[in-house]
């Protein structure tokens, strides 16, 4: 189930965003928590992407949209019961959404927290 973190934050002035996402897990065979974000000109989420490419000159043509999402799988810290991981992606629009999707059929709780730098 996808469970969004409420309204656009805006970001703007800044270079990179580092998310930090922790869930618990009591098996490291369980689904994870997987994480997506959308970035956005104005705080209702106009223009608002959850797909991005990068045109580099070392990727032939044409290049595809990558889907933003991160997933969590391999980040079970083992008997604590907690998975964790971080992501640092480029600040692509001044408002930034983010979003979990818990994979696993069961309840979890989850934290999410975001670190930015110029």
């Amino acid at each position: 189930m996808g469970m969004s973190f409420g309204q656009y934050q805006k970001i703007e002035g800044y270079g990179h965003v580092n998310i930090h996402v922790q869930f618990s897990q009591a098996a490291g065979d369980e689904p994870p928590v997987d994480l997506g974000f959308m970035f956005a000109f104005d705080s209702v989420g106009t223009m608002a992407s959850r797909r991005y490419v990068d045109l580099e000159t070392s990727v032939t043509s044409p290049q595809h949209t990558n889907f933003i999402e991160i997933s969590g799988a391999g980040s079970w810290h083992g008997e604590q019961g907690i998975s964790s991981y971080s992501v640092r992606s480029p600040v692509m629009g001044p408002y930034l959404q983010v979003f979990l999707y818990n994979r696993a059929n069961l309840p979890r709780h989850a934290n999410v927290w975001a670190y930015l730098t110029p």
